[in-house]
């Protein structure tokens, strides 16, 4: 484990994996995985895993054997600081050391403007893009994993942050969310059609629809977002950025992480977006939950008039401040935070059987096998892939029609 936070080199040439085992002989394909790889540069060392450079590995996998090859992710802030040997972009966690030739506007207008896309990877057609939760998008060649181009959706679209995690279709048509401060602070949810070949993909870029911020000046830490065939879904979560706190770290050697404030006690806020309207479903609806953190959403999906939606959630973001590189060093490191995979049914047509105090959902899901009834743990079967649940509560209503908790009633029936 103790390679996950060390720099790592390149391997630019495909070189024969170690194999354990056996892979069956049918799996034939390639498998892209991308995360940090650089976390010292110079004498300056990045503070937070989430900061480090990115690196882009392919695993080449044919008649039961591995080739593997990495490259970093030409970006522009990793040409930034390979030239001058140290850390001058700052990133998550990590504030860059200033430039002694800048005034303190130019390293206002410079050290924020990261383009590091060391999260996930995205194939399209015969390219594959990588990205963050910044704005700016990298294409690359899936053969060689050279960096060929990169695309700032600010360009198209008036966002200024979006989600890690790019959303597909099956025809190829990308989503994504993202965060825009011109006008009324708002989330906006994008979409991004195929595009002819030779065409660069994202002049076709366009805002499907707009929600605005729980709280103007405190828009809610997003890092991914869910989708079925006919919606959006995305949580407005208690872990809130404080754009004033984010403007003083401009002046200051404070980070990104440093404006994030965790609202003890207040519930998380679902919206569902209509993919095709880009209007809100029920608004005069309230979906609510109890507090938590999430990163990722598992899967969404309808069924029976219900948009099913599966997260990973912690109770609290504690994880963000675990992964400090200091403390994922140490020997007397922090135990993670066990997370719960958690289901939320959220009932689409309202307007039959809404009761003050009535559960409207009605959806059940089928009994695998139980594992441990002392800690409430079950094994289910979704309708795409099989999935652990924790807990349950109910989805009621108060006096004026407006959820005030939502979740399956029984996750299961014994």
């Amino acid at each position: 484990m103790e390679s996950l936070y060390m720099t790592s080199p390149e391997t630019v040439n495909s070189i024969p994996g170690q194999m354990k085992g056996k892979i069956p002989e049918w799996i034939n394909g390639n498998l892209y995985r991308n995360g940090p790889g650089t976390f010292d540069l110079g004498e300056s060392q990045y503070q937070h895993w989430f900061d480090g450079l990115g690196l882009l590995h392919k695993f080449e996998i044919s008649n039961g054997k591995v080739k593997y090859r990495s490259k970093y992710i030409r970006s522009e802030t990793y040409k930034k600081n390979m030239a001058a040997n140290r850390i001058v972009v700052s990133e998550f966690g990590t504030a860059a050391f200033p430039d002694p030739c800048k005034n303190i506007f130019r390293r206002i207008s410079t050290s924020f403007q990261t383009d590091n896309t060391l999260v996930t990877v995205t194939p399209l057609r015969d390219y594959v893009y990588t990205a963050s939760e910044a704005k700016v998008i990298h294409k690359v060649d899936p053969k060689t994993l050279d960096t060929i181009s990169a695309h700032d959706i600010e360009k198209f679209v008036v966002v200024n942050v979006a989600s890690a995690h790019i959303l597909r279709d099956p025809d190829g048509t990308m989503h994504n969310l993202g965060n825009s401060y011109k006008g009324a602070p708002k989330y906006s949810l994008i979409k991004i059609p195929v595009a002819p070949d030779g065409e660069d993909v994202f002049k076709k870029a366009e805002v499907v629809g707009s929600v605005p911020f729980r709280w103007p000046n405190s828009p809610s830490y997003l890092h991914s977002f869910g989708m079925s065939d006919n919606y959006y879904v995305f949580l407005e979560q208690p872990l809130c950025i404080n754009t004033g706190y984010l403007m003083e770290t401009m002046l200051t050697r404070k980070t990104f992480v440093d404006c994030l404030k965790w609202h003890e006690g207040t519930k998380t806020l679902f919206h569902i977006i209509d993919k095709r309207t880009g209007e809100k479903v029920n608004p005069k609806m309230t979906y609510l939950a109890e507090p938590f953190f999430v990163f990722h959403h598992i899967s969404t999906y309808e069924e029976d008039g219900n948009l099913v939606v599966d997260v990973s959630a912690y109770e609290d973001p504690k994880i963000l401040y675990i992964h400090y590189l200091k403390n994922l060093r140490s020997e007397q490191r922090d135990i993670y935070p066990e997370p719960t995979v958690r289901r939320y049914v959220l009932p689409l047509d309202t307007s039959v059987g809404a009761t003050s105090g009535g559960n409207l959902v009605t959806l059940r899901i089928p009994l695998l096998a139980p594992l441990d009834r002392t800690m409430g743990r079950y094994c289910v079967i979704t309708k795409h892939c099989l999935i652990w649940v924790w807990t349950s509560h109910r989805l009621m209503m108060d006096d004026v029609g407006r959820n005030i908790d939502t979740y399956l009633e029984p996750a299961v029936r014994t």
